[in-house]
Order: structure tokens, then C-alpha cells, then sequence
């Protein structure tokens, strides 16, 4: 969980040399490529872990199958390889180690009720499935399988607890990481950041994939500042593998604080990244900096870089084609954005109430306005004000290929849901899937689905 790669390589000769029939080095190589992929995203990398992948698989299949690591090792790499060919778009091929995936880990569980090794694998796929791009979910459909979020996120829950102690307690690094980074990406919770700094605080501080994770959620999670100083502290040196994205998180970060110096940080993002991911996402933000100094040539000019440069893989990427195609909002709601980004909500507070909704001369802004109300004054804890404005964008948005109405009509739902108000937060849910818009529309659909799961 370090990324120390390159040692990890190292160990894995000297096993298979001191241990020849040993299969468990199988499993640790598919480690390897996978975390190498995860943060390089090279698609020559990416053509090796097929191949070598099914290599591994081949040779696995002629393991002890009355051992509980038989069908483990298997389901892991298929797992792993499944999430890989999802991140370079290869639906149908990800959609099938999906289904093996599940196929393993399941029939363990049924031999090995008691293996607890299978039960971060099974809960990573039943939460995952919800959270799927359409093109996956279409053809993960296809072959007949469901997802709960809730119930996936459930049981990493009660797995991680239990790899607290016991013969099995070094896989508790990695369940309390993915856990973190599944939550943060699938929930919309204020309690996300909390539960991730108490998980990783065992974890070793020279991993870099706990740096990479603590500073995610926190983005996620309103807390700029901790990402900034984490990410800063990240521990560096050759023994580390090439993580060009953590200078993009470093960038988001000291752009939501609306700092001079953000752009550098998506330069050397860009410079060092060999990646198919947030190159479109990167160059809107540079923008945002050029916009926020009115610098007209820079501004414009990275526009036209998120058009022609990277690919729209990524919802992150897409928004970001969509957002230059458009034109960046209003100066006062683009400055009030950042700052709820960053968690900066008296100061987003600001900015919006000196804006008066008539001078918004777009229908994106008025209803973009609405929504960052409501969001912000949820964020302060300040419930019905946050409802007002969550109703307004939600009924003047009902029919925008926007998101604003939609997610206003989520986090209506979850609000009655919270309140045990069983039936508007029905309501609210399906009105939200009743909405026809074209932004993050996979994300929010599916967190209204697990809410109409949850009232079952």
C-alpha cells in the first residue's frame, strides 16, 4: 500500500526463487499492474496487464482448489482487471471479468464462509455496480447482475472492523483505503472525511496511496486546507511510483482557496502525466485562474486546450467540454463554487448574497445560483433555508439538461430522508429520476435509486 513498487518487485523474485510452487506471487503481480495503471494510466501498460493478466489467471486455475486462495486469487485479478478495463472504456471486456469476478469470490463464500479475505472483493463489486458509467452498467445489466450500494459499502464496513485483529489484520490497510475512496466517490456524506482520517490512522505515513486517499476525500469532502497540507506531505523519492494526479488534487485545492499560484500545480500535472484522465479538467481549471485575474488571452486560450486536448473519458473530462463549450459562469457564482468546494461556506455565502438573480442573464446561472444557495446553506446546518432554494431550482430546473435541478431534488429527498419523512423523500427521489439531465446524470440517478432501496 506504499507504492513502493520497484522494491515489491524485488521481494516477489526473491520468493519465487526461495519458493518455487508458491502461486500467492501470481496475485501480488497483478498488484503491481494494477496500481501502476492506477495512477499512470499508460495505455503500453495497459496492453501488458491483459495479456499477462489472463497469463496469471491461466496459471491459478491449476492451484489446490480445495484451498480458500484458490478462488480468491482469481476473483482478485479478475476484480482488479475488471477496474482497469473499465478506466480505458472496455466495457464489455470489464463487464465479464465482473461476472468471474463475482463468480469466485461468491462460491468462496459459500466453501469458505469464514475466509474473510473474500468479503473486501464482494463488497467493493455489490458497491461498485451502482456507481458504474452507463456503458459498463449497460452491459454488467446485460449479464443479469444487480448492485446496493449501501449493502456493499455495509459490508467493507463490517470487514474492515473485523481485519482490525487476527491472522488476516494485513489487509486492513487496504480494506480502510478502498473503503475511504468507494464511500467518498458513491455517497454524499458530511461524515465521509471524519470516518477516513480515524481509519487511516494506523496506516503507515510513508504510504503514498494513504496520501493519495486522505487527500481525495478531503476535496471531496469541503476540507481544502488538510488536502493542501497533506498532499505537501506526501513522502517523495525514486522508490515511489510516478503519481502525476496527486499535483492535479494539489491544484484543486489551492484553486478553491482561489490561490496565485494553482495553475503551476496543473502544469506540472500536465507536464509529468502520461495518462488518459482529468486533462480536459485540468486546463478549465487554468482557465478558472486566467478568468478570476481577468486575463482574456489566457482565459480564452485554455478554453480552446479543453476542447482539443485529452479525452472525454472521464465525467470530470466531459464536464469540463461541456463547461468550455458553454462559457464559465459569472464571476461572483464561479467564486462562490470554489469556495463551497474548498469548504469555505461563509465566504461562498458572500459572494452569492451579493448577487441579485435578475442580473444573471443566463438560465444556467439563475438555476446554478438557486442550487449553490441551497448547498451552502446545508452546509452551515441552516435546514430550511437550504430547502427553499433546493425547491426553487428543483421546480425551475425540472426540464435543464443541467444538474442543479436534479441534485436539488436529491438532496431534498435525503433531507426528508434524514427526517424520517418517508413519502416526500419518495417523492423527491423519483423526481429526480423523472429528470432529464445530461450532467453527472449516472452519479446522482444513482444515489436515488440506493435512497428509494433504503425505504423499501
Amino acid at each position: 500500500m506504499n507504492l513502493e513498487l520497484g522494491a515489491g518487485r524485488k521481494l516477489l523474485v526473491k520468493e519465487r526463487l526461495e519458493v518455487p510452487g508458491n502461486q500467492i506471487p501470481l496475485l501480488l503481480d497483478n498488484y503491481i499492474d494494477f496500481f501502476t495503471l492506477l495512477s499512470g494510466e499508460k495505455q503500453g501498460d495497459y496492453d501488458r496487464f491483459k495479456k499477462n493478466m489472463q497469463l496469471r489467471l491461466n496459471a491459478l486455475s491449476t492451484g489446490d482448489r480445495s484451498s480458500p486462495w484458490y478462488n480468491y486469487a482469481q476473483g482478485e485479478v479478475n476484480l482488479q482487471g475488471a477496474l482497469i478495463k473499465a478506466k480505458f472504456q472496455d466495457y464489455w471486456s470489464a463487464a465479464w471479468e465482473i461476472k468471474h469476478a463475482s463468480f469466485f469470490l461468491q462460491d468462496n463464500f459459500k466453501k469458505f464462509p469464514d475466509f474473510l479475505p473474500d468479503n473486501n472483493g464482494r463488497g467493493l463489486l455489490i458497491a461498485l455496480f451502482g456507481s458504474f458509467p452507463p456503458g459498463l452498467k449497460t452491459a454488467v445489466g446485460f449479464l443479469g447482475m444487480e448492485a446496493n450500494t449501501t449493502e456493499g459499502i455495509q459490508l467493507m464496513e463490517t470487514t474492515m472492523k473485523r481485519l482490525q485483529s487476527g491472522k488476516y489484520a494485513y489487509l486492513y490497510d487496504e480494506s480502510a483505503l478502498y473503503l475511504s475512496f468507494i464511500q467518498s466517490s458513491i455517497t454524499d456524506s458530511p461524515d465521509n472525511y471524519n470516518r477516513c482520517i480515524e481509519r487511516c490512522k494506523q496506516i503507515d505515513s510513508q504510504s503514498l496511496l494513504k496520501a493519495y486517499v486522505i487527500g481525495y476525500v478531503a476535496l471531496r469532502t469541503g476540507h481544502s486546507d488538510v488536502a493542501i497540507s497533506v498532499l505537501n506531505a506526501r513522502p517523495v523519492g525514486a522508490q515511489y511510483v510516478p503519481f502525476a494526479q496527486l499535483d492535479y488534487l494539489s491544484g484543486i485545492a489551492h484553486l478553491n482557496r482561489m490561490d496565485s499560484d494553482a495553475s503551476t500545480y496543473f502544469y506540472k500535472f500536465l507536464n509529468e502525466n502520461q495518462g488518459i484522465s482529468f486533462i480536459k479538467d485540468a486546463y478549465l481549471r487554468i482557465a478558472y485562474s486566467a478568468y478570476l485575474v481577468h486575463n482574456e488571452i489566457a482565459y480564452r486560450g485554455n478554453l480552446k486546450k479543453v476542447i482539443s486536448e485529452g479525452f472525454a473519458y472521464s465525467e470530470k473530462d466531459k464536464q469540463a467540454l461541456r463547461e468550455a463549450n458553454a462559457g464559465i459562469a459569472a464571476e461572483p457564482l464561479l467564486r462562490a463554487r470554489l469556495s463551497y468546494d474548498g469548504g469555505y461556506y461563509d465566504k461562498a455565502l458572500a459572494y452569492l448574497t451579493a448577487i441579485n438573480i435578475e442580473s444573471l442573464h443566463e438560465e444556467r446561472a439563475k438555476l446554478e445560483y438557486l442550487y449553490r444557495l441551497g448547498r451552502i446553506y446545508e452546509a452551515l446546518n441552516k435546514t430550511a433555508d437550504a430547502m427553499h432554494y433546493y425547491f426553487l431550482a428543483a421546480n425551475r430546473g425540472q426540464n435543464s439538461p443541467y444538474y442543479f435541478a436534479a441534485n436539488a431534488a436529491l438532496h431534498l429527498a435525503m433531507i426528508y430522508e434524514a427526517e424520517h419523512d418517508f413519502p416526500h423523500a419518495r417523492n423527491f427521489y423519483r423526481l429526480c429520476l423523472d429528470m432529464k439531465e445530461e450532467e453527472y446524470k449516472s452519479g446522482i440517478d444513482n444515489q436515488a435509486r440506493d435512497g428509494l432501496k433504503r425505504m423499501k
